[in-house]
């Protein structure tokens, strides 16, 4: 008789149920989250050390934001705002870690993230080593139009408004009335209208 040996193998683990359908973050609004219904299951039920969640394309360094929203007691969260990768890390088991990514939200957190898409990947790593990757989600990124913004007394001064005293005989040639005014415009850098108006309750025959 012969005798066999079974040798067991690892197992990758299977990543399913993704966000398929691109996700809309619109500037201002609350943060999206990624993959709520997200799957990771273990053939060999043996557990997950780390993950990473990448903005992996359109990334926008310093406004696009990648955050944990949920609890996750066994596993610490690290978001590099410069590289767009939010690492996950501490041995835990496969359901612990389909919690914590189920609940990573993304935001843009400029007043002029412009339209684009962002392309988020997810890596999950088990406990002996392997690797498994797949596309996480997709997110367009909406801007909205800003108005611009008044300050008659520039910036280094206390409110936005602007007041002077029109001596007669002193200023033959007019008051300056805001000589430190700034307009900002996040959205544009030229204006197509400026409108100055009188108050009707203070306006004096010969005011112009």
């Amino acid at each position: 008789a012969r005798s066999v040996t079974v040798e067991a193998v690892n197992d990758p683990l299977v990543i399913g149920a993704t966000t398929t359908t691109p996700l809309v973050a619109v500037e201002g609004a609350a943060a999206v989250t990624l993959a709520p219904t997200l799957s990771v299951t273990d053939p060999d039920a043996t557990g997950v050390v780390s993950a990473r969640v990448t903005i992996a394309s359109g990334f926008k360094a310093g406004s696009d934001v990648l955050a944990l929203s949920g609890q996750a007691p066994t596993i610490s969260a690290a978001f590099d705002a410069q590289t767009g990768v939010m690492t996950l890390t501490g041995a835990a088991t496969v359901e612990d870690y389909q919690a914590a990514i189920r609940a990573i939200t993304f935001a843009n957190t400029s007043d002029a993230p412009g339209n684009g898409v962002r392309r988020v990947m997810l890596e999950l790593t088990d406990v002996e080593g392997l690797v498994q990757r797949a596309d996480l989600a997709q997110v367009q990124t909406e801007g909205r139009v800003d108005a611009p913004v008044v300050d008659l007394n520039g910036a280094n001064a206390a409110g936005n408004g602007a007041q002077g005293t029109f001596v007669a005989g002193l200023h033959s040639k007019g008051l300056v009335l805001a000589p430190r005014a700034q307009i900002l415009d996040v959205d544009s850098t030229t204006l197509r209208r400026l409108t100055l108006t009188i108050d009707e309750d203070g306006r004096q025959t010969g005011d112009q």
